[in-house]
């Protein structure tokens, strides 16, 4: 599930009982518990260097693999065959709690990184140049697919973008689009879509943008 351009976008479906929010580290956002059988988005866009993706910056870089990393054993444990012989199955669990368990260090990857660009130095300069840049295009691209840009917060090497929507199906529909489209940057960027309780209801999700060397 992954296309070879400028980018490399991944992009993971999956189906689970229960689920740690990703996103969870601020209050106004806890953690949901969505209903079975709910799609969950993992989508990431990695900057290239020549034919080859480059690493991404020393500020967020360890915990950009390790996501990377949970992403790639969250999409194994997704489509690993069934069981041959039902009745060789003594446990249906352990999967579950294997994909509920790689989530949740997803989960505390995503927030640390989220730390680490709030403890991030302030650059009044580029803070104001790169957010301006990502408002402008962002805000045009809403316009398109009826989503708000809610919040711009840079420092001086990554931003932190926060947008909404009418709702979670909107969300899934635009996120790969968002990431596609906002390339004039030259920064790595991630986001996760939870499942909500409501899916009708008012959907907001935050996006790491890592513009570092």
């Amino acid at each position: 599930m992954k296309q070879q351009h400028v980018l490399v976008l991944s992009v993971s479906a999956l189906s689970v009982a229960a689920l740690v929010g990703w996103l969870g580290g601020i209050a106004s956002q806890p953690a949901t518990q969505p209903s079975p059988g709910a799609p969950v988005a993992v989508l990431e866009r990695v900057v290239a260097s020549g034919s080859a993706t480059s690493a991404p910056a020393p500020s967020l870089g360890p915990v950009w693999s390790a996501m990377q990393a949970l992403g790639a054993r969250v999409e194994a444990l997704e489509e690993a065959p069934p069981p041959q012989d039902p009745l060789e199955e003594s446990d249906p669990q352990p999967q579950e709690i294997d994909l509920a368990q790689a989530l949740a260090e997803a989960t505390a990857q995503h927030e640390d990184a989220l730390s680490r660009h709030g403890a991030t130095p302030y650059d009044a300069a580029w803070a104001e140049s790169t957010g301006s840049r990502l408002q402008e295009e962002l805000t045009e691209l809403g316009a398109e697919r009826k989503f708000t840009v809610d919040k711009v917060d840079c420092r001086s090497t990554s931003c932190v973008v926060t947008l909404g929507w009418s709702g979670y199906g909107m969300a899934m529909a635009d996120a790969t689009e968002v990431l596609h489209r906002t390339t004039s940057l030259p920064c790595a960027n991630r986001a996760f879509l939870p499942p909500p309780d409501d899916a009708d209801a008012p959907y907001e999700t935050r996006i790491i943008f890592d513009c570092a060397e």
